[in-house]
């Protein structure tokens, strides 16, 4: 009988919400100009940041979805299709919506705060106010999804995973029970191997379409084809892992061996998309074959990168958090809080950050830990206002 709770896995998909916030600062202390993805840089950056964000980016949002379609698959067969779907709608939908009307103006005004400090401490004295005056007069101007895309695309994996519930209901009884035996019957057997190659084959087709290392951050409401389908490799494979009777006993084994094999490959990977990243800006010194060769091997090293922690991770969870734990369940429940709230919080903390002149490395590492003071004081704010259950449970 699998476990009323997987508490191991609900705390890894917190994890992953959370490095979103390691991420994001990191983001801004990467040694480079500013680019279109992500606007703010401090004139004080540091080599680490670049490798930090290359490197969560790897695995982070991979892992959240496998982990949503094992979550999601698990609630269908206890619930049903139809209370699931409503679910979704309600956890996902609507947080996304109210979340984006209210954080949008917010986020841009500090981005706009933080990029005029930047522009302060390179001589520009009034480049706060003049910013700031014009984000105040079209505070929605520009809409974008931003960090909250992944809702989107969660949403629309959630329905797509209905109409397939559907649809398999007239697939050959054979085919579906080889189908969710596969993962069980592969993992920790010699043909893991081939099992771990179709998946990292499957993620990685979609990724050759990126225009970069890795899978693209989607900028527009606007449904990517192949980020959904990058995306939807990892949900769908977590909703069969799911369909399993005993799904994390698969997991459990060789868990080890494959977070040290995913861990060495992730390096291998964030060395491919800095070389990839350097080539791309000096096209003179590569030819162009060369520079596609250098982006293949990295999107194949990111993907089976990803599935190799990703699986890795879950079973050494499941292994090590077995059993309920007030902390743990802290974290967990503030998770997807904290995701929704903590973009402009990161963004103006590292803004004020901006004219210490302390080396990069160290300014990242008080970002972040002031970011996540300040994001446990406003959950907790938050919960002694209102009622526990009204905080919104992590979708998937």
């Amino acid at each position: 009988m699998p476990p009323a709770r997987h508490h191991g896995l609900d705390f890894l998909r917190a994890t992953m919400m959370l490095l979103g916030v390691v991420l994001h600062i990191a983001a801004s202390y990467v040694a480079a100009p500013a680019d279109g993805g992500w606007p703010l840089r401090d004139p004080n950056g540091t080599a680490l940041a670049g490798p930090i964000a290359l490197g969560i980016h790897v695995f982070r949002m991979p892992a959240f979805f496998f982990l949503s379609g094992f979550f999601g698959a698990l609630v269908v067969a206890r619930r049903g299709l139809r209370a699931w779907l409503a679910d979704r709608l309600l956890r996902i939908a609507f947080p996304m919506v109210m979340a984006w009307i209210v954080l949008f103006p917010i986020t841009k005004l500090a981005f706009t705060y933080a990029i005029g400090r930047a522009l302060e401490a390179t001589g520009n004295a009034r480049a706060s106010t003049e910013l700031i005056g014009t984000a105040l007069t079209q505070p929605w101007a520009n809409p974008s999804p931003m960090h909250l895309w992944f809702l989107l695309y969660l949403l629309a994996l959630c329905l797509l995973a209905g109409v397939l519930s559907k649809a398999s209901r007239i697939a050959p009884l054979g085919l579906r029970a080889f189908i969710v035996r596969a993962p069980a019957t592969c993992l920790g057997g010699w043909r893991e191997p081939f099992l771990l190659a179709a998946l990292a084959l499957a993620a990685l087709l979609p990724m050759l379409a990126m225009p970069g290392p890795g899978i693209a951050t989607p900028s527009s409401f606007a449904i990517q084809p192949s980020v959904l389908l990058c995306y939807g490799v990892y949900f769908f494979g977590g909703w069969i892992l799911a369909l399993n009777p005993h799904p994390t006993a698969a997991l459990l084994r060789g868990a080890r061996r494959r977070l040290a094999l995913g861990s060495a490959l992730l390096l291998v990977s964030i060395a491919l998309a800095i070389a990839w990243f350097v080539l791309a800006a000096s096209p003179t010194s590569a030819s162009r074959p060369a520079i596609r060769l250098v982006f293949v091997l990295g999107q194949a090293s990111q993907a089976l990168s990803a599935w190799l922690l990703i699986l890795g991770a879950s079973g050494l969870a499941e292994r090590a958090i077995r059993t309920p734990n007030r902390l743990i369940r802290t974290m967990v429940d503030s998770s997807y809080w904290v995701y929704l709230v903590h973009l402009p919080i990161c963004v103006f903390v590292t803004g004020q950050l901006i004219p210490w002149s302390a080396p990069g490395a160290l300014k990242l590492l008080v970002a972040i830990a002031i970011s996540l003071v300040l994001l446990a004081l406003g959950f907790g704010a938050t919960m002694l206002v209102l009622p526990r259950r009204a905080n919104p449970p992590m979708p998937g």
